[in-house]
């Protein structure tokens, strides 16, 4: 079921937006779902267009890993999972995809109870009827790949998102500069910099997080280096050097 969701944006970096690779800007919206889930958010508190896409890479993943039939099986036929998957093939405009979706689910719920009880307590592979038979739209998706990418689609469709804020790489867990000083100098340096801050909500406990604009110039003083080449890059650097003290 969808829900209103507390962050109403989504979040990718510069990189994955400029990137050339339509899954560059798949795999950031994964890092930034998979990062807010690590901070115990709720999937009704994420951005609801990051888990649309979020699940349709999912549903991806698994038919091409081992057919639809490992997608029914690792997701456990979860009504909530299969909503998101079917509004966000039709939100990014893979219609061929949504209706070979739907027809995929419509065989696997007119599978009798007993059988469909026991696929999901088989072992996957090997000897497995029922996996079989669930697999026999297999090549019908992946005909259809080759004319509806999703991967391309996805990517596309994140990339034109009103809501979407862009943020630098160095916002993601994954990025070598996680000091918080170092960040706010490796996006300041520009207009439109913003570095991510969580915010308390005036009118509960929850807390969300919110884009800060940090450009401007900075004085700093140090007694070394920065070890991040990127921050390095953006500074005038006055070396100071020792002197007598005048009398």
């Amino acid at each position: 079921m969808l829900t209103t969701p507390l962050i109403q944006t989504v979040t990718l970096s510069r990189q994955a937006v400029d990137s050339p690779e339509p899954y560059d800007a798949v795999q950031c919206n994964i890092d930034f779902v998979n990062l807010l889930i690590g901070e115990y958010f709720k999937a009704g508190e994420l951005p609801a267009d990051s888990l649309l896409s979020y699940y349709v890479d999912y549903y991806l993943s698994q038919v091409n890993n081992g057919g639809f039939a490992q997608f029914i099986y690792n997701s456990g036929l979860d009504d909530e999972i299969n909503d998101w998957i079917a509004q966000g093939l039709q939100k990014m405009g893979a219609v061929r995809h949504v209706a070979l979706f739907a027809q995929s689910l419509k065989r696997v719920r007119e599978m009798p109870e007993d059988k469909l009880q026991t696929f999901f307590n088989s072992e996957f592979f090997g000897q497995n009827h029922e996996r079989d038979a669930l697999n026999e739209s297999n090549e019908a998706f992946y005909a259809l790949e080759d004319e509806e990418d999703l991967d391309e689609i996805n990517g596309r469709w994140l990339r034109s998102l009103p809501n979407l804020k862009i943020v630098d790489e160095a916002d993601f867990a994954k990025s070598d500069a996680a000091v918080e000083i170092v960040k706010i100098i490796n996006v300041g340096y520009a207009k439109g910099g913003v570095v991510l801050r969580a915010e308390k909500d005036e009118e509960g406990d929850a807390y969300y997080p919110s884009a800060k604009d940090v450009v401007g110039p900075k004085i700093l003083a140090t007694r070394k280096l920065f070890e991040d080449r990127a921050t390095e890059s953006r500074c005038l650097t006055k070396r100071m050097t020792t002197a007598r003290p005048r009398p």
